[in-house]
């Protein structure tokens, strides 16, 4: 009986193993161990069998962090050992620690060069007219004899590896990608870095330095910052700047420093050691004179960037404290000082080409010692200039496309009678071309030069004297310009050596072909003052009552009545004078194709009207429709018909005719004590708003 319970237990345990043994495959459990890896990369779930361990799997990866091992919990407390058995689901987390990474510099954002962004804006057409070039379709120019900068106004930020957060920041260097093309018929072609038309390209300056073979080709400049995230690199177009240029040969200037370059004087030229010494204390090549100085920025000259020679200093002997002026000349500029003086020995061309920027002069001191000599304020007339060209009648200079500022504006008081002058030519040939100018003492001058002396698509506004001076010059011309607010004439012109020359001296002869010049002005301008031509305000007044009764006049007046103005366009005079003369004189204005105002050189009319009107002591009067008359100042008009009565009297014949020549025309020349003065013909009544 025992024998038969043990066995039949012994059964019953071999049925359970049976059992247990046949349910292996069907109800096994299994569980799944998933990993959080907290922003690195992936790591897949892995499902293992109840009772037994996950394999530890490849460690992630994450950018600036190392890591450090997989935790049970949300807030990484509990570490996790890879050698306990799997008896439900897990769920792992990753732990990171950062590294010991420095901030990470990034490029947020790339823009044109500042340079670039105003080249672009000033060939624009402006709301201000007075700042909008005449011709906007020059393109961009660069120098060959040094590196031209192009870099990218780039914005760079600096980026937490651990938080992410990022800020502005400063780099002082970087490397740029510079890709230079070439233009070749109507394509551009890439060049490599060794091209005949390359000197050199320097990556962490963003230049290019082109070789002389270069000179007279047309380039595209391409620049983008390294560093460009890969999605960057997908649009790098929106992040590179370009341009298209011309190569000359010439210097690209920056600063006022570079300036210098256009001074070439040598020898014992008024100057020529004070540069000399300036160069060489500043790191300049005293040898090295380009054939052009190119703008690539707006410039400011200072007085540091001159000469301290050009200035009174304390201890100059011909300055004492005890001087009556001292206070006001220490500092002041010298007169008949040349700032920057361009020699011709021979057939060279000079080019100073602007690219649109600006060059100012405005807060240089002005003259304050006429030739040296202690006057009293505001009597003074400056006879410096900022350039000057002189030399070799086949030489010849260019300046163009550039915005000129000085320090001379058209007011009433006469401080700024000392300003500066623009430009002063004599020898060689000069052209000035597409450039404006404000505010300066003189813009242009032809000093007894004789080869021609050009200004093409000029504007010119606000100036204390004239806009142009022609000091017994045959070859100026004005042609598509415009030149409005002068504190004086518009043009002034000379009859220079006529009394002491034996050929009759040098007349001054200018064409102007058209232009539009005003220069209205009331006799209250600090110029009449200044040279003593307040006097000529009162006659005009008066003469013009000549013209009235006929409808025309050469004054206008203001909305108030309370000014009278009128529009000064030229005034011919002795050039020893600077003041109205009685003293003959000669000299040619020719205004488009209109009869010139010439002494009645080329008009037979108007020579009879002369001859008699100096037989009478009396002025006369010429209008560019062919009208010629002289006057008593008193009963009117005569005409160039004198007869006699049966006792010998002349008789005069008056013109009352309103059909008549004299009252009709533009322009109207009264010659008088020598001189011919033009203004501008109007109709009695006009009226005339003054805003600088």
């Amino acid at each position: 009986m025992k024998i038969l319970k043990k066995c039949f237990l012994l059964a019953i345990c071999l049925l359970g193993l049976l059992v247990i043994a046949s349910c292996d495959d069907t109800n096994t459990v299994f569980y799944t161990v998933e990993f959080n890896s907290n922003g690195g990369s992936s790591v897949a779930t892995q499902t293992v069998r109840a009772g037994e361990t996950a394999v530890k799997p490849e460690d992630p990866t994450l950018k600036w962090y190392d890591f450090v091992g997989w935790y049970t919990d949300e807030k990484l407390t509990q570490e996790y050992e890879f050698t306990t058995t799997v008896v439900k689901n897990v769920k792992l987390f990753a732990k990171w620690q950062p590294q010991n990474v420095e901030k990470v510099i990034e490029i947020l954002d790339v823009e044109k060069p500042a340079e670039l962004l105003l080249y672009e804006a000033n060939k624009k057409e402006k709301d201000n007219k007075r700042t909008e070039f005449k011709d906007l379709t020059v393109g961009y120019v660069v120098g060959d004899d040094n590196p031209w900068v192009f870099k990218p106004e780039v914005s760079f930020i600096s980026v937490d590896p651990v938080t992410g957060d990022w800020e502005d920041t400063t780099v002082l260097e970087w490397e740029y990608v510079v890709t230079v093309y070439v233009l070749r018929d109507t394509l551009y072609q890439p060049l490599e870095s060794t091209s005949e038309y390359l000197d050199a390209i320097d990556s962490k300056k963003a230049s290019v330095d082109f070789s002389e073979k270069a000179v007279g080709h047309h380039f595209k400049v391409e620049v983008y910052p390294e560093g460009l995230i890969e999605k960057q690199l997908e649009k790098v177009e929106e992040y590179t700047v370009s341009i298209e240029i011309e190569v000359v040969d010439g210097y690209n200037a920056y600063t006022a420093l570079d300036l210098a370059y256009i001074d070439n004087r040598s020898g014992d030229l008024g100057g020529a050691s004070e540069w000399a010494s300036f160069k060489e204390t500043n790191g300049l090549d005293v040898n090295y004179h380009p054939a052009a100085v190119i703008f690539h920025k707006n410039i400011q000259v200072t007085v540091n960037d001159l000469p301290k020679e050009f200035f009174y200093q304390e201890g100059d002997a011909d300055l004492k404290a005890s001087d009556s002026d001292y206070a006001r000349t220490l500092g002041s500029m010298r007169d008949y000082i040349d700032i920057y003086s361009h020699v011709f020995a021979g057939s060279e061309t000079f080019l100073i080409l602007g690219n649109y920027f600006q060059l100012s002069m405005s807060t240089l001191p002005v003259v304050t010692r006429e030739n040296n000599e202690i006057k009293a304020e505001g009597t003074v007339i400056s006879h410096s200039t900022l350039l000057r060209f002189e030399g070799n009648e086949n030489g010849k200079a260019h300046v163009e496309n550039i915005s000129l500022i000085g320090n001379a504006p058209r007011v009433q008081n006469n401080l700024k009678a000392g300003g500066t002058i623009l430009m002063k030519v004599k020898g060689p040939s000069v052209k000035a071309y597409n450039n404006i100018a404000t505010a300066i003492f003189i813009a242009y001058m032809a000093d007894k030069t004789f080869s021609p002396f050009v200004m093409e698509k000029c504007k010119a506004y606000d100036s204390f004297n004239c806009f142009v001076y022609n000091w017994g010059s045959n070859k100026v011309s004005l042609t598509d310009c415009e030149m409005k607010d002068a504190g004086g004439p518009v043009i002034i012109q000379d009859h220079v050596d006529h009394e002491t020359d034996g050929t009759g001296g040098y007349p001054a002869c200018t064409t102007i072909t058209n232009c539009d010049l005003e220069s209205y002005v009331n006799g209250q301008e600090g110029w009449f003052t200044v040279v003593q031509a307040t006097a000529l305000v009162t006659p005009v007044i008066a003469m013009d009552a000549l013209f009235n009764p006929f409808g025309k006049s050469i004054l206008s007046k203001n909305t108030t009545n309370e000014l009278q103005y009128f529009n000064f366009i030229c005034i011919n005079k002795s050039g020893e004078s600077q003041s109205p003369s009685t003293v003959k004189i000669q000299g040619t204005l020719k205004i488009d194709n209109l009869d010139a105002f010439d002494y009645g050189a080329t008009s037979t009319k108007v020579a009879a009207v002369s001859t008699i009107a100096s037989q009478f002591n009396a002025p006369f009067f010429q209008t560019s429709a062919g009208g010629a008359a002289w006057t008593d100042a008193k009963t009117g008009l005569f005409s160039e018909n004198v007869s006699s009565d049966n006792t010998g009297n002349p008789v005069l014949e008056q013109i009352i005719d309103p059909t008549n020549a004299i009252y009709q025309g533009e322009y109207i020349g009264l010659y008088y004590l020598g001189m011919m003065i033009v203004f501008e013909y109007g109709s009695v009544g006009a009226t005339h708003t003054h805003t600088l």
